[in-house]
């Protein structure tokens, strides 16, 4: 039964370890803004669109594609973040 435990103790572990290595390259970007997004009051003009953009984001970077930087790009620039 001690064996048992270790191993799933084990695997969990390995698990949390392997989360920061699959992430994209966008994921920090992805958080931030959607961060910040959190702060800003809602009802920008081309909110929706923002949200799309950003949803896109999300979905390259889990591929792992590095388009999903023109998607943040696209995000911030709808969103009134232009750099």
């Amino acid at each position: 039964m001690k064996k048992h435990y270790t191993l799933v103790a084990g695997g969990a572990f390995l698990m949390l370890c392997a989360g920061p290595a699959a992430a994209g390259p966008c994921t920090q970007q992805i958080s931030q803004l959607t961060s910040t997004l959190g702060a800003r009051s809602p009802g920008s003009d081309n909110e929706s669109a923002a949200r799309a953009a950003l949803d896109r984001a999300r979905t390259l970077d889990v591929q792992g594609s590095e388009e999903c930087k023109k998607s943040v790009r696209e995000a911030k620039h709808l969103f009134g973040f232009d750099e």
